[in-house]
C-alpha cells in the first residue's frame, strides 16, 4: 500500500481526484464546492496521506503523529463496489497506518449524512467517542459530524492481526 506522493502526482490525476471528491456527495461540505484552492492545501499539507483504494475510492488520512494518532476520512464515489472490498480494503489501511506510522490509535470524523462510512466505522470496530454539532454543511443543511476512534489493541482483537503480523498488502486493490 502506498499512499500519493504529492511530488510525482500529475496535475490532471489531482484534477480527477477532486471531481471524483466532490462527486462523492458525502465528503465535501457546501463551504468547499468548487474550491480546489483549499483541496491542494490539504494535499500538500505536510501529516497527510492520501490511500488511493483501485479507482473507486480513497483513505485520507490527516494530522499523522506517528507513534501517536491521525484522523482519517474514507471516500467512496463508486457504488457499484461490493461492500466486502470496501471493508477488507479500509481494513488493510487501517493496518497499513498502525503498522507504518507505530500509531495507537486513529479517529474518524464522519459527518452523519454520511451513513455508509457510519456503517462502515462500526464494522472496523471503531467506537462513537463524541459529536461536533452543525460541524458540516450540505445542500444548505447542517449535520453533526461524529467523532469516532480505534485502538490499535482493539483493532487487533477484533482482527486477529497483531504486531507479528506485518502484511501491507492491499488484496490486489
Amino acid at each position: 500500500m502506498e499512499a500519493l506522493d504529492p511530488a510525482t502526482v500529475k496535475p490532471e490525476e489531482l484534477v480527477a481526484l477532486w471531481e471524483n471528491l466532490q462527486r462523492d456527495g458525502t465528503g465535501v461540505d457546501d463551504r468547499l464546492i468548487n474550491r480546489p484552492d483549499v483541496f491542494m492545501t490539504n494535499f500538500l499539507m505536510p501529516g497527510t496521506l492520501y490511500v488511493p483504494w483501485g479507482r473507486w475510492g480513497l483513505g485520507i488520512a490527516q494530522a499523522l503523529n506517528p507513534k501517536g494518532d491521525c484522523i482519517v476520512h474514507f471516500a467512496i464515489w463508486d457504488r457499484t463496489i461490493e461492500p466486502y472490498v470496501i471493508y477488507t480494503t479500509a481494513k488493510n489501511s487501517l493496518k497499513w497506518l498502525f503498522d507504518t506510522y507505530e500509531l495507537v490509535r486513529i479517529t474518524a470524523a464522519i459527518p452523519e449524512v454520511n451513513t455508509g462510512a457510519i456503517r462502515l466505522a462500526r464494522l472496523l470496530c471503531f467506537q462513537q467517542e463524541g459529536i461536533i454539532r452543525k460541524g458540516f454543511l450540505q445542500r444548505d443543511r447542517w449535520y453533526n459530524i461524529r467523532l469516532f476512534g480505534l485502538l490499535r489493541e482493539e483493532f487487533q482483537h477484533a482482527t486477529g492481526s497483531d504486531d507479528s503480523d506485518r502484511d501491507s498488502s492491499v488484496g490486489g486493490v
